[in-house]
Formats: structure tokens, C-alpha cells, sequence
């Protein structure tokens, strides 16, 4: 994905493992961002996962450390700690949202740093507008 975003110029374009998403500064932008990159996903003959597909990005306060019990997780079925991490996050995600970007007011950056992850939000007036996390992995 990476790759493709470079190549192609995709604007708005945040990228993680095979993961992608598309902002803009207004909804106008937005959506020309999202064009571009099913315009791109055609001409490069690329499919989307539907079950993955979402139309907001969403947000769930110090999500490095929630996400861990499933993250160990080596075997199926998932053992009490996962399952209740996984029902947790599940009830997270109903609520959380990512807003839109408001050039006029401050930004404030909040950082989360595990042995296992990192990650970071842009917040304007207390609510998510940008966030970023990548898995750490030993060298």
C-alpha cells in the first residue's frame, strides 16, 4: 500500500499494512480523495475487501493496550482475557468517531508508547481529527 500511495499520488491517503485511509480537510475533498483511489484501485485491476470497507475511521482511547490480548493470541478458540478484550473493543467501536479537521482552532497531540506498539492523535477541542499506530517488532 505504501507503494501504491506513492506511485500514485494519492492525496488524503494514510496507509498501514494492507489497510488504508482516505481523508480530506472538507467533505468536498474527502470525496475527491475517495474517488481518486477507486479510480485507482480499477485501473490497477486491486479489489476491496467488503467486510472491511467502513465509511468512518474510528477511535478508541489507549486501543495499543486493549488490542493486546487479542494480538497474542497464537491458537483459536480464544482464550476469557481475548474474548472480553474483544467485546470491550467491540463495544468502543459503536461510539467512537473521527471528525473533520478544522483549520482555525489549535491542535493538541497525544501520544501512547507499549513495549509492543505506538501510536498518536490530533485532537481539536478534545476530539480525535487524525491518529496514527504501528506494532513494534523486535530487530
Amino acid at each position: 500500500m505504501d507503494k501504491l500511495v506513492k506511485e500514485e499520488n494519492l492525496q488524503g491517503a494514510f496507509q498501514y499494512l494492507d489497510n488504508i485511509t482516505i481523508a480530506g480537510h472538507t467533505q468536498e475533498q474527502h470525496d475527491q480523495n475517495v474517488q481518486h483511489f477507486l479510480e485507482v484501485i480499477n485501473k490497477r485491476n486491486l479489489t476491496l475487501n467488503a467486510t472491511k470497507t467502513i465509511r468512518s475511521a474510528k477511535w478508541i482511547q489507549n486501543f495499543s493496550a486493549k488490542i493486546q490480548p487479542l494480538a497474542r493470541v497464537k491458537k483459536f478458540p480464544l482464550n476469557e482475557e481475548a474474548l472480553l478484550a474483544f467485546e470491550l473493543l467491540k463495544q468502543e467501536f459503536e461510539g467512537a468517531t473521527l471528525h473533520s479537521v478544522d483549520e482555525n482552532l489549535p491542535f493538541e497531540v497525544e501520544c501512547d508508547a507499549l513495549e509492543v506498539a505506538v501510536s498518536a492523535v490530533l485532537n481539536q477541542s478534545g476530539r480525535p481529527v487524525a491518529f496514527m499506530s504501528r506494532t513494534l517488532q523486535g530487530s
